[in-house]
């Protein structure tokens, strides 16, 4: 009787660490040097739990007010494709900012899609080739299927300001 309580609870702790990994959509790398990185489709809360950098610029950012409430009533469904690098510091010093603005301004119309990828700017699925991305981070926005914009890089203004004026340009 003990043996079969401790198979079932063996059996119970592979599956839900299998389940917990297949969860994930990314997986985590390391570099020549050793550093880890992401790879895949990351959300959010790991984001910003396993690479504080990105965190810290999440938490230390202001929000442009006037673009977080334009994102608040904007009320198309629109889809949001971030293509970013855990290891680049462009990536980690605007997706944070742009996490931030986008969870002030709390809209269920838009909705928010992140790949991870390697330093070649690939991931699983030819990421690089399939969206074009020759830097990142870039964000692409899509409304009814089509690419609307994107911020390569760097935004104009502000990252939140920038998907201001192309959800805009949606009538």
């Amino acid at each position: 009787m003990k043996r079969q309580a401790v198979f079932l609870i063996l059996i119970g702790l592979i599956w839900m660490g299998c389940s917990t990994s297949a969860q994930k959509g990314y997986k985590i790398e390391k570099d020549s040097r050793g550093n880890s990185f992401a790879v895949g489709t990351i959300g959010e809360k790991d984001l910003l739990q396993v690479f504080p950098k990105f965190n810290a610029n999440y938490e230390s950012y202001s929000p442009d007010s006037a673009a977080v409430s334009f994102l608040h009533t904007f009320a198309k469904p629109v889809q949001i494709l971030i293509v970013l690098g855990t290891w680049c510091p462009d990536s980690q010093h605007e997706v944070g900012r742009f996490l931030k603005a986008f969870d002030e301004a709390k809209n269920d119309s838009i909705s928010v899609k992140m790949i991870a990828v390697n330093r070649s700017k690939d991931a699983r699925g030819g990421i690089r080739k399939r969206y074009g991305i020759e830097r990142v981070p870039t964000f692409i926005v899509y409304y009814r299927k089509k690419e609307m914009g994107r911020i390569i890089e760097h935004p104009k203004t502000t990252v939140e300001g920038d998907l201001v004026e192309i959800l805009k340009a949606i009538r």
